[in-house]
């Protein structure tokens, strides 16, 4: 399914986003690490047409070299359409 809009050129790249969380002293928790606070994490330029599942996937993959755990539930996406 491609998405389509009235009036604007084919979306292509997407922005996925969700939040990471930090520790006490600001850096991403790690998985044993105490979490005090949360941030936001973006990709930009992830695939239009990707759902939940891939955006999860691409997240994870950066998430994991820095040992660091995403709060699931706040996994968003949004697409910018251009003329």
């Amino acid at each position: 399914m491609a998405l389509q809009k009235t009036g604007y050129s084919d979306a292509n790249q997407g922005t996925t986003n969700v939040k990471v969380a930090m520790d006490e002293n600001g850096y991403i928790a790690t998985e044993t690490a105490v979490a005090t606070s949360s941030k936001n994490f973006s990709i930009k330029q992830v695939n239009s047409e990707n759902g939940l599942e891939d955006n999860t996937e691409v997240l994870n993959f950066f998430l994991q070299l820095a040992g660091g755990r995403a709060e699931s539930l706040t996994n968003t996406m949004s697409v910018k359409w251009e003329v």
